[in-house]
């Protein structure tokens, strides 16, 4: 049979499985639990996709760049400036019109100097794949908690 399952938009394009969505969509409920599933997957996503883009990086390496790139997803905000971008005046609740030095003015933690710069094309992948599955993990996880919230 020609019949194809048709994408989100309804255009015929088939829909891509994305395994990564059931733990994020867990993690994103509240299961930290499941940060557990996402490092393993992450790192054997990394390690398959370097072979592609041809970087060298072992399987622990792997999985120390998976958990990187997920404590980034999950709280990349500048400590320094509480993800404003903007240093605080000291002694002050207040923000200085001065950018921040740490984050430079972005809000969010420096992603690429985590890494190595052979490995950043790989660790940005990673965390472009992570975007891309809770694009349908956050919805889901909204729908599981919908029944326990009280937004009266």
């Amino acid at each position: 049979s020609g019949w194809r399952p048709t994408g989100p938009d309804g255009q015929g394009e088939p829909v891509r499985p994305v395994p990564l969505a059931v733990p994020l969509e867990r993690l994103f409920a509240g299961d930290n639990n499941a940060s557990y599933d996402i490092v393993r997957m992450l790192a054997e996503m990394a390690h398959e996709h370097s072979f592609k883009i041809k970087v060298k990086i072992k399987r622990v390496q792997c999985m120390d760049m998976a958990k990187a790139c997920l404590a980034w997803h999950r709280d990349g905000t500048c400590k320094h400036c509480g993800g404003h971008g903007y240093q605080m005046i000291l002694g002050t609740t207040s923000l200085s019109s001065t950018e921040c030095q740490h984050c430079r003015g972005t809000g969010k933690l420096p992603f690429e100097r985590q890494f190595r710069p052979e490995w950043r094309e790989l660790a940005r992948w990673l965390v472009s794949e992570m975007t891309r599955a809770s694009g349908y993990a956050g919805p889901a996880a909204m729908r599981a908690l919908a029944p326990s919230l009280n937004l009266e």
